[in-house]
């Protein structure tokens, strides 16, 4: 292939395989998330992930629990955690058009992560507000939270987009079950939610400690979910948005290569558009 001295990075392990018909390089492993508790990625992880965490010259991971899964099998381990982009940070804040209602968003999968019944519920608890889900409309999750009228199913929309839709909203919510996988979730969606001067209202995830205090409110049930998203609607003066924007512009993809020398200097070299 005439490639000379190649750096390979390997976010998934289902391409380990390729490998050993590469000419011999650094490896880079990107572990994002626990691929072992995805029931359709199993195999793959069982057949190609430990292998390459041992045999990688560098580790990177999203979340400390990812790293305490693989400490001990290798020396080169760094906590690169999610991140935002200017998209988030620049575009301007609007007024929302729920006619005084506090509009609340969320943007992501509806699979089986999503707390459908739990936002159902907090969506009854509070008739006055509008909730606006942007993701694809995917079962049971859709059936469930069609059962509350305040609730906007909005279908999917492109990244692009999602920097002006979020804008628009009062506050921004992470419903996730608890799981191996949420426990070690370094939620992007967060960064972007504050990237957006939004408050954030989540279920219990290790990773969320992470986050401004704040600036998040954390609850396990409807009835505290609701309550924490009184205070969070109403904390959206221009201090507060501001607070929270210039946290996250400290949380950058680009301030995130530049943490992981190995990283930046391949970057540097290679002009790859890293992270997202």
């Amino acid at each position: 292939l005439g490639i000379v001295d190649p750096v390979f990075l390997i976010q998934h392990p289902f391409w380990a395989p390729l490998m050993s018909r590469l000419p011999a390089g650094l490896i880079a492993y990107d572990i994002a998330d626990r691929l072992d508790a995805l029931q359709e990625t199993k195999w793959h992880f069982d057949i190609s992930h430990w292998g390459l965490v041992e045999s990688a010259d560098w580790l990177t991971v999203s979340a400390d629990l990812i790293r305490e899964d693989v400490a001990g099998k290798s020396s080169n381990i760094e906590v690169v955690r999610n991140a935002t982009t200017s998209e988030f940070l620049e575009e301007p804040r609007r007024h929302s058009s729920g006619g005084g209602r506090p509009q609340v968003g969320y943007v992501g999968s509806l699979t089986f992560w999503f707390d459908a019944p739990l936002l159902r519920d907090v969506a009854l608890k509070r008739p006055g507000y509008d909730f606006l889900i942007y993701g694809a409309p995917e079962e049971p999750a859709a059936s469930i939270l069609s059962t509350a009228v305040n609730i906007q199913l909005l279908g999917e929309v492109s990244h692009h987009e999602v920097p002006h839709r979020l804008v628009e909203l009062d506050a921004g919510v992470i419903p996730f079950r608890r799981s191996p996988l949420i426990d070690a979730t370094n939620p992007v969606k967060a960064y972007e939610y504050l990237a957006s001067g939004l408050p954030i209202v989540a279920t219990p995830m290790p990773e969320m400690t992470r986050f401004p205090a704040s600036d998040v409110w954390v609850a396990e049930t409807s009835e505290t979910f609701a309550q924490c998203l009184d205070q969070a609607v109403t904390s959206s003066t221009i201090s507060d948005v501001l607070r929270r924007r210039c946290w996250a512009s400290d949380q950058t993809w680009e301030n995130r290569i530049a943490q992981v020398p190995w990283l930046w200097e391949w970057n540097e070299v290679s002009q790859l558009p890293l992270g997202g």
